[in-house]
């Protein structure tokens, strides 16, 4: 475990206009129970993001090396961070986007993810039941989403936190990748 502690703010990464434009959306998400068609669109507000809660990282991303989960007490890949916050703490979209999925997941418990565009999406796992936002919904960096639940049955064990993915191109990276870096 690590124990950094994590104050949201945001980063530009490249410092380039922040102005909205709108990309196309893939639908690459079946399986989910509710999911936004490829004509949809993506607001991005270019290289603007923010931690999703603010907290200490329990877990960090490993994407090659196996880190072993106390829940199921095996080892694993982890692909994302953990990051402590009470139960209902509020949680933020990283980044501006379209929520393109909803989901209760039997293992993760709830579930949501948001396109950024150009092949970025996030997920934000282990929620409460009832998400503030719905598929379709636009968002942008800072919003409230959610709120850190106990619905993930992977993480039982551990200490309340959240499960926060990200992928580029549907393959997993890491969010510290994107994240600003801690005060």
């Amino acid at each position: 475990y690590v124990d950094t502690d994590i104050e949201p703010e945001p980063a530009d990464l490249n410092d380039n206009d922040t102005d909205l434009e709108t990309v196309s959306q893939p639908d690459d998400t079946e399986g989910t129970q509710e999911t936004v068609s490829e004509t949809d669109s993506v607001p991005v507000q270019a290289n603007i993001f923010v931690w999703p809660v603010s907290g200490s990282v329990l877990t960090e991303f490993s994407s090659d090396e196996l880190i072993y989960n106390r829940t199921t007490m095996d080892w694993r890949t982890h692909q994302g961070i953990d990051i402590a916050a009470d139960s209902g703490t509020q949680v933020l979209a990283t980044s501006s986007g379209t929520v393109i999925t909803v989901e209760d997941d039997p293992m993760e418990g709830t579930c949501v993810t948001i396109d950024h565009g150009n092949g970025l999406y996030s997920r934000y796992t282990g929620l409460q039941s009832t998400p503030a936002v719905s598929v379709g919904d636009i968002v942008y960096t800072g919003d409230i989403i959610g709120a850190v639940g106990t619905t993930s049955l992977l993480e039982t064990v551990e200490t309340p936190h959240l499960h926060f993915e990200m992928a580029l191109n549907d393959i997993p990276v890491n969010p510290r990748d994107y994240l600003p870096q801690a005060a």
